[in-house]
Parts: structure tokens; sequence; C-alpha cells
């Protein structure tokens, strides 16, 4: 009986062998070669460009956002990264998911989140 999974050297197709080889090689080189990944902070970033939006909003528009509802906005970008809330990045109102995830958000609860009753309840707030 004849093992199959013995590797033999030299090898009958060397075609294949050195692509093999190659792409091992590519691979290592890719992985080695990597820098480490950043992404912004959720605790400095979010708050900044919510701050700023704000500022923003408040100087081009008559309504003006007050300074106690503007904390509540920037708390609201920090408590965003928070799981669960993190998958409403990417949810789409279309189809009422989140991608491939199967995700239905709040609309399969019949949930509503507090920035959403917010906005209904503060409609003249926030319209553009």
């Amino acid at each position: 009986m004849e093992n199959k999974f013995i590797i033999k050297f030299p090898p009958k197709d060397y075609k294949l062998f050195f692509k093999r080889i190659f792409s091992i090689f590519l691979f290592l080189i890719f992985i080695l070669s990597s820098s480490p990944i950043s992404a912004y902070d959720d605790q400095t970033t979010h708050p900044a460009i919510t701050d700023e939006i704000v500022d923003f909003y408040n100087l081009k528009l008559d309504q003006k956002i007050p300074d106690n509802f503007k904390e509540q906005i920037i708390q609201g970008s920090i408590d965003e990264d928070q799981f669960p809330r993190y998958f409403n990045h990417f949810y789409d109102p279309v189809s009422f998911s989140i991608g491939t995830m199967g995700w239905k958000g709040y609309r399969i609860l019949g949930i509503k989140p507090l920035s959403i009753t917010l906005m209904i309840t503060k409609k003249r707030l926030i319209t553009l």
C-alpha cells in the first residue's frame, strides 16, 4: 500500500511546485512586512468631531443647540461605539438590516433608541 501523503523530491510537476513555493514566499513577505494597524480613538476623535459639527450647526443656522444638549450629543458619540451600538454604523435603512450579518437593529424588537425618540420629540431642533 502506497502512502500518497509523502512528499517526493524532486517533484514531478516543477511548475506547480514553484508556484506553491512562490505563493508561500509572497505570503510570508506580506505578513512580515506589514505594519501595525491603528484606528481613531472613540474617547477623543468622535467627541471632537461631534463638538465641531454642533458648533458648525450653531454658526450656520438660526435655531441653536443648547450647551446641555450638546454635551448629551457628545456623550452619545462616545456611547455609540459600545456593544451592540457599533452595529448601527452599518445599518441599511432600505433593507432594515446590517449588511449580511442579519442584524435587524431596533426595528425587530419594536424599540426606539433614545436618540430617535429625541429626534422625534425635538424635531424642530434637528431639521436642516
